[in-house]
């Protein structure tokens, strides 16, 4: 009776956006915690997890403005082909 409304998984699935974001936290938080200058593991594992989250909200807003861009991209060119 009714098509099927499951989404592909592409781009611009929210939950690929978070796999995404997730692994760029990740690697945020290996490449800062050996530039940490603590002496405590503890502490070391903290002041690295600030600036990794700092920077994974940088990309997830990155990321959502691509995706944007991308869109509106498709948009445009969309009613400009002929065919």
């Amino acid at each position: 009776m009714g098509k099927s409304t499951k989404q592909p998984f592409h781009f611009g699935n929210p939950l690929v956006n978070l796999v995404f974001t997730a692994l760029a936290f990740l690697f945020f938080l290996w490449i800062l915690r050996p530039h940490v200058p603590a002496q405590s593991e503890l502490y070391r594992w903290i002041f690295a997890t600030l600036p990794a989250t700092a920077l994974t909200l940088t990309f997830y807003l990155c990321l959502a403005m691509y995706r944007v861009t991308v869109n509106d991209h498709r948009k445009r060119h969309k009613g400009t082909k002929k065919g």
